[in-house]
């Protein structure tokens, strides 16, 4: 019955001589190889409502600009700007959004505080943007549409240069 117990609870039979326990050796942490994964490219998500707003060739357009833009490591979300220009006072931007947070999971993005730069890298505008938007699936994008009301536009439009810009989060 002794050995059913034994095991039943892992416990090792006591013998007269003890074992001693392996010297490690301490690891080195540089020897280790590390490597980042990364999205070599996503897919464009076309909404309904896009589909009806773009042609064939405006999306194909997109997609090609989709597959020169730089890679994205996992466990990231990132803004290609597309196109940019003053609205009403104020600024737009078409601002493609890339989804690499985690596979399996969705991107939702409720309140997104935002800035517009111009190719000198100067600020043109900041806002906390509220968006309604569906959920961005892993390794996709989807274009959206910011609007810089005139009210926090820092650099009047006949100043900035576009000719490049970026669009970052604050």
């Amino acid at each position: 019955m002794s050995g059913f117990f034994s095991r039943l609870f892992g416990r090792k039979p006591v013998t007269a001589v003890e074992e001693q326990e392996p010297v490690r050796e301490e690891l080195d942490e540089r020897s280790i190889p590390t490597t980042a994964t990364v999205l070599n490219q996503v897919f464009l998500d076309v909404t309904q409502k896009q589909k009806g707003e773009y042609s064939i060739l405006e999306i194909q357009q997109f997609e090609q600009f989709l597959a020169k833009c730089p890679p994205l490591l996992i466990g990231q979300f990132d803004f290609q700007a597309y196109e940019a220009g003053p609205h009403h006072g104020g600024w737009f931007a078409h601002v493609f959004i890339r989804n690499a947070v985690s596979v399996g999971d969705n991107l939702s993005l409720q309140v997104i505080p935002l800035s517009l730069y111009d190719a000198l890298g100067e600020k043109l505008a900041s806002h906390l943007f509220e968006l309604d938007m569906q959920p961005i699936k892993f390794g996709e994008a989807r274009l959206h549409t910011f609007y810089w009301p005139g009210e926090t536009s820092l650099k009047p439009s006949a100043l900035a240069d576009l000719t490049t810009f970026r669009v970052d989060m604050v």
